[in-house]
């Protein structure tokens, strides 16, 4: 068993019963372009996809490929130093049985052929697709061509939640911080509590107040009884001799009685309760003020604590980022020039993003990363490559050609004349 020791190029291919192809035999040219041509619906894209169908297997296609009437299809690839056959037969059910043998050069069959394969073709990329691709895509396209894929995933894994849990945070601490704001303002505005008494001191003072004035206003109204009553007796005096002695009796008693009381209501003063009562509510006052301050107090913590949060997943992030730049910076890209912008999560060409590139910079990453994706077996299918201009082509063919790859580009064209393999009703005619 022997696997091969050198860059391997398809140097001839034969089809039979592949979709739309009914039968091809092909010898193409080692290294550069090899333009499959012909009208739409011809099988062109037939051609390219049996080749992709032999090597990857069901990463190359997932339908039935075998051409309706025909009861299985063939494809033999001969690489140099291997020879690639891939078959399909329809079983009792109607799905697809495939079959896949590998041949060294010694002509033994080599075992695990599919393994071999997939490590001999690597990361196939077709350049034109790559063109298309959305700007995610083409990113992890490159990093899995450059064996970092799965460990920058995972780092940006790490940051996409960093970055959320820092944006979540930053909202926080800014809701906060105006909250404060806004409280600190208010604040700012209310009268200073007092600072004489308490609540509590004051309510039993004006209690006693009350209950002094209370019985002051009972005398008051004690005296005026007294006195009605005095004018009544006097009116009655000369009606009541008989009772005089005890009325008089009574006078003695009322005047003493009246005596005791202006005797008190004398040396008796009022107490202005209006002080009191101005305290207790200012009082009142400074404890619903106390409620804003300690609003405040808090609010101002819990934004502390979110500028925190905040700025610990900021410092994350930027480490994280710093962990992939690192692992780009070692890295070593198809052409010069090229990085890739985890923030922005786009690839770069001299520090422009690749859309905005200019078309042969952009030709010139496609086609490095289809490269780069494919060491040992160097081929490179263009299922799209009417979507180029010549000159687009033609660069793409030069760079094919100057790294000893083959370039398989479909093309659609009605004229068989002309260089490649010409395509007309699932036939090779040219």
């Amino acid at each position: 068993m022997q696997l091969p020791t050198e860059p391997q190029t398809i140097v001839r291919l034969t089809v039979d019963s592949f979709k739309r192809l009914r039968a091809a035999h092909v010898q193409p040219s080692r290294t550069g372009l090899v333009p499959v041509r012909g009208r739409n619906g011809q099988g062109k894209s037939s051609l390219i996809e049996s080749m992709i169908a032999a090597l990857l297997g069901r990463k190359g296609t997932q339908a039935l490929p075998i051409t309706e009437g025909e009861h299985g299809a063939d494809v033999l690839l001969e690489l140099g130093q291997l020879t690639v056959r891939r078959t399909w037969k329809r079983d009792s059910g109607g799905k697809a049985k495939t079959t896949l043998t590998v041949t060294g050069s010694d002509g033994v069959d080599i075992p695990s052929p599919q393994a071999i394969l997939d490590a001999l073709c690597g990361e196939f990329a077709d350049p034109v697709a790559f063109l298309d691709m959305k700007a995610a895509d083409q990113v992890k396209t490159t990093l899995n061509v450059l064996g970092l894929g799965g460990e920058v995933a995972a780092i940006e894994k790490d940051a996409d939640e960093a970055y959320d849990e820092r944006t979540v945070a930053g909202r926080e601490a800014d809701r906060f911080s105006k909250a404060m704001a806004a409280l600190e303002v208010e604040v700012s505005g209310l009268p200073a509590p007092p600072t004489e008494g308490t609540i509590e001191e004051l309510a039993a003072e004006l209690q006693e107040a009350n209950e002094r004035n209370g019985a002051i206003d009972d005398d008051r109204k004690l005296r005026e009884n007294i006195k009605t009553r005095g004018i009544e007796f006097a009116s009655r005096r000369d009606q009541l001799k008989t009772e005089l002695a005890r009325i008089e009796d009574e006078m003695e008693k009322s005047r003493e009685h009246w005596t005791q009381v202006n005797m008190r209501l004398d040396i008796a003063q009022a107490t202005d309760v209006e002080p009191i009562m101005v305290s207790l509510r200012q009082h009142e006052e400074a404890a619903k003020h106390a409620g804003r301050r300690e609003l405040l107090v808090a609010t101002r913590a819990q934004a502390e604590e979110a500028q925190a949060t905040h700025d610990a997943a900021d410092r994350l992030l930027a480490d994280l980022r710093g962990q992939i730049a690192a692992l780009l910076a070692a890295a070593e890209f198809p052409i010069e020039g090229v990085t890739y912008d985890p923030e922005a999560k786009v690839l770069k060409i001299g520090g422009i993003p690749f859309d905005q590139a200019s078309q042969g910079e952009r030709i010139k990453l496609a086609a490095g990363v289809a490269m780069m994706g494919s060491p040992t077996i160097r081929v490179m299918f263009a299922r799209e490559g009417s979507l180029l201009d010549h000159t687009s082509q033609a660069q793409l063919a030069a760079i094919a050609e100057a790294h000893g790859f083959q370039l398989w580009l479909e093309v659609v064209d009605d004229n068989p004349e002309g260089a490649g393999i010409f395509i007309e009703d699932g036939e090779v005619v040219g």
